[in-house]
């Protein structure tokens, strides 16, 4: 599967178990068919290497996938129907998404940016959706950033 423009930081599968999502370091997640071998999707939005992935449960092959990395922030990208009424299951907090955004898949469905979340200065490394949809995110501060808050 060739897709991304370098090697691949992070992995995980649809709910439904029919779509891959991968992300690299060039910063871009590509969201595969998994029978058909091909890109779906090619999403542009983090500024840096994306280190996790995870879909929401429960959504079947509409869920919602939440995405961190090296530039400090959380986004969460889904259906542009989702998008286009105020991102439903996102509704509090958060940047909106701009308009170019959206990412158009070959299947016809488009992909859209639904928030974004800034941690200010700590890369996320982890994360993880409950059982129930609730998101737990990490961090770690590098030795610089250690040193500033002594």
């Amino acid at each position: 599967m060739v897709g991304h423009g370098a090697g691949i930081s992070s992995l995980a599968m649809s709910p439904c178990g029919r779509q891959l999502a991968s992300g690299s370091v060039d910063g871009t997640i590509c969201i595969w068919d998994i029978a058909e071998g091909r890109r779906m999707h090619l999403l542009k939005g983090h500024r840096g290497p994306v280190w996790a992935l995870d879909y929401s449960n429960g959504l079947e092959c509409s869920p919602i996938l939440a995405s961190g990395g090296a530039d400090c922030t959380l986004r969460f990208w889904g259906s542009a129907d989702e998008a286009a009424s105020g991102g439903g299951l996102l509704k509090d907090g958060g940047q909106e998404a701009a308009a170019g955004d959206q990412q158009a898949g070959r299947s016809g469905s488009n992909i859209a940016l639904l928030k974004t979340f800034t941690t200010k200065s700590i890369p996320v490394h982890s994360l993880r959706f409950s059982a129930t949809n609730l998101l737990t995110a990490t961090g770690a501060l590098t030795l610089r950033q250690r040193a500033n808050y002594g």
